[in-house]
This record gives C-alpha cells, sequence and structure tokens, in this order.
C-alpha cells in the first residue's frame, strides 16, 4: 500500500500525458484510501475506548487543517520549483514509513 502511495507520486512527477497523470493519481488516492482505513483500525484497537472520540476528533481536525494549509504551502513550493513539492511529499512518505517502522513494533510489544 505504502508502494502505490509512492508510485502514485513519482508517476504523477513522470506524467507525461492526461491519462498517466489521471491513472497514477488514482493508485495514489486508493492506496491513501487503505492507509486511512488502516490508521483508523489501528487506533481504535489501541486505543483506551473511553479517548476514542477525543482522539478521532483530533485526527479530523488534523486533517481537516492539512487540507487547507497543504495546498497553500504546497503552491509556494510549487512557484519555487514545480517538482519540488512532489520530491517534498515523498520524502515525508519515506520518513514516515521508516517512522512507523521503528516505533510501531515498540508500542505493540509494550502494549502487551
Amino acid at each position: 500500500v505504502h508502494g502505490g502511495l509512492g508510485l502514485g507520486r513519482v508517476g504523477s512527477l513522470l506524467s507525461h500525458s492526461y491519462e498517466w497523470l489521471y491513472s497514477t493519481m488514482t493508485l495514489g488516492l486508493v492506496s491513501l484510501a487503505v492507509v486511512n482505513t488502516s490508521i483508523d483500525t489501528t487506533i481504535s484497537e489501541t486505543s483506551d475506548p473511553s479517548q476514542l472520540g477525543l482522539i478521532y476528533g483530533a485526527l479530523n481536525s488534523f486533517e481537516s487543517m492539512s487540507g487547507v494549509v497543504g495546498p497553500t504551502i504546497g503552491g509556494i513550493m510549487y512557484s519555487t520549483n514545480s517538482n519540488f513539492p512532489v520530491v517534498f511529499v515523498m520524502g515525508l512518505y519515506v520518513f514516515m514509513t521508516v517512522l512507523v517502522w521503528r516505533l510501531y513494533p515498540e508500542k505493540v510489544k509494550s502494549d502487551k
């Protein structure tokens, strides 16, 4: 799934036609939907049931805020270099993937 996110972004960066762009963006968006579902499931399984409302509220707030702040920052990056926003997002994916690989197993072990 993370590969789909990355391939979708790389494909968007290398797109040479609208068909290619739409195909790669579809791959990325479907992968993102799977990742969001996985995140919601993980949160519900690892969190205190009495805190789920607060946690989901904060998660939705940050997702909504990123929908406003992200395009603004992306536009500023794009004005510098048209490839910079995509490269930056791909770097964030790599960073977050490494972070999850390192920290998530520790969290699961400590909860058992």
